[in-house]
């Protein structure tokens, strides 16, 4: 091939690898956006259920509180501290619970 035809080929070949690059580039910016959107919405997700495990440990401490008077400062600690669905079972039995050992099942 001779230089001046070899020179049109590289004047051809640098645009397309420019466009490529930027290509990739670009597709590289939206993989690392569609990844900090999911993590935004997972963490949104997990505050969500924090959120709502602090509101029904508050319930049930306010619901002790009320039927029982004011709980310990370790029993309210167990109560924050406690999973989803334990808090669920101690809601429900805290309406008709005539004691704390009935409500944490102490007997």
């Amino acid at each position: 091939m001779s230089a001046p035809a070899w020179e049109q080929v590289r004047t051809l070949q640098r645009p397309v690898g420019r466009r490529a690059a930027g290509a990739a580039e670009r597709h590289s910016h939206a993989g690392a956006w569609e990844r900090e959107e999911k993590g935004r919405q997972e963490g949104r997700k997990e505050g969500r259920q924090e959120g709502r495990q602090e509101g029904e440990a508050k319930a049930l401490l306010r619901l002790l509180h009320a039927k029982f008077g004011p709980p310990s400062p370790d029993l309210a600690t167990s109560v924050q501290a406690a999973a989803p669905d334990q808090i669920e079972v101690w809601l429900t039995r805290v309406l008709t619970a005539n004691s704390l050992s009935e409500v944490f099942d102490l007997h």
